[in-house]
């Protein structure tokens, strides 16, 4: 046999191996999660980050993204969103430590 068949051949196999290859795949696993339903993690979540405030009675960078979880809890409990948002508003507002510490810790006690 000449080169060119066998280069040939060789070019073929290959074509071969490409268009059968891809039904070769394996499945893909599912793996069910066994998390806590997102209300309660968010709540707590937010119960979390809170007691770090309470407790250091610094804002600041940590209160960035508390306004989306509070936000994600509002389609479940509306109204204690709101109670919060309220309570964040001043939480944003002030550098005060005592007055951080005393809103966080009530905010906590809504959860």
């Amino acid at each position: 046999m000449n080169l060119r068949h066998q280069i040939f051949g060789f070019g073929l196999g290959l074509a071969f191996c490409g268009v059968a290859l891809p039904g070769c795949g394996g499945t893909a696993i599912k793996v069910e999660s066994q998390s806590q339903p997102a209300e309660t993690s968010g709540k707590e979540n937010l119960k979390k980050r809170l007691q770090a405030i309470a407790e250091t009675g610094s804002g600041g960078s940590g209160l960035s993204g508390m306004r989306e979880s509070i936000l994600e809890l509002k389609k479940t409990e509306p109204e204690l969103a709101n109670q919060l948002l309220t309570e964040l508003g001043k939480l944003e507002k002030t550098s005060n430590a005592d007055v951080i510490k005393k809103v966080a810790s009530g905010m906590i006690e809504k959860l």
